[in-house]
């Protein structure tokens, strides 16, 4: 049997810090996300699944105010739909996805992003548990990078 290979938390920081740097031109540091549907502010979560020689999924959670900052620079734009507003999520969560399944072996496959969005939900990837998170701050607001592996 062979090990299980790990995305940690320096892994997240520099995929996802190459993701805000060549695509976003936003800042990113660390911080602790205050993301939580607890907080009364709006949230947007969005995941793809990796599936294949490994299985997990990855989650991009920030607040719709990134969120929107985001798809703002990624459009370059002031004004945003919000259609642009979860495409831009879902590209991003996307792009660190691909990342994250370059480094883990192969042959494996991206899914579709998936979006949610509100001030009062909870979302999961039942049959999974955290394999590393890491917590960031841009333009002001938190955001979260979690990584999800499949338990047996």
């Amino acid at each position: 049997m062979h090990s299980e290979p790990s995305i940690g938390p320096t892994e997240i920081w520099q995929l996802t810090e190459t993701v805000w740097s060549a695509i976003l031109n936003l800042d990113l540091a660390e911080g602790a996300a205050e993301t939580s549907h607890r907080s009364g502010i709006r949230v947007m979560t969005s995941c793809v699944q990796i599936t294949g020689a490994w299985d997990g999924a990855v989650v991009v959670r920030c607040t719709e105010d990134l969120a929107k900052r985001c798809a703002s620079a990624m459009f370059s734009t002031d004004s945003t739909t919000p259609a642009e507003v979860r495409d831009a999520l879902g590209e991003i969560v996307n792009m660190i996805g691909g990342n994250v399944k370059s480094l883990l072996p192969g042959p494996s496959k991206l899914s579709l992003p998936a979006i949610a969005e509100g001030i009062d939900y909870q979302m999961s990837v039942p049959g999974t548990r955290v394999m590393s998170e890491v917590s960031f701050r841009s333009q002001g607001q938190p955001m979260q990078v979690t990584v999800l592996v499949r338990v047996d």
